[in-house]
C-alpha cells in the first residue's frame, strides 16, 4: 500500500508504504505514523499496487480520505 498525504494545495508532506502480501479475500489493517505543524486541511491518498518497482499493477481503487488539522 502506498500511502500519500497532501496539504490544501495538493503539496505532498509525505509518501511512504507499508509492504506484505494478502491472500485472496484476506483483509488486514495497516498503520502509518505522521506528524506536522501545519493546521488546515489535508488529503491521504492510498494506493494498493502489486509492486512498488518494475511495472506495478493497481489492485484496487484509490482511497481518498480528507482531514482537518487543528
Amino acid at each position: 500500500m502506498i500511502i500519500v498525504i497532501a496539504d490544501k494545495d495538493g503539496f505532498s508532506s509525505e509518501k511512504g508504504w507499508v509492504m506484505g502480501s494478502l491472500a485472496p479475500g484476506e483483509t488486514t489493517n495497516a498503520s502509518k505514523s505522521w506528524t506536522t505543524g501545519d493546521a488546515g486541511s489535508h488529503t491521504v491518498k492510498l494506493f494498493v499496487w502489486n509492486s512498488v518497482s518494475g511495472s506495478p499493477t493497481a489492485l484496487s481503487e484509490i482511497t481518498t480520505k480528507n482531514f482537518i488539522v487543528n
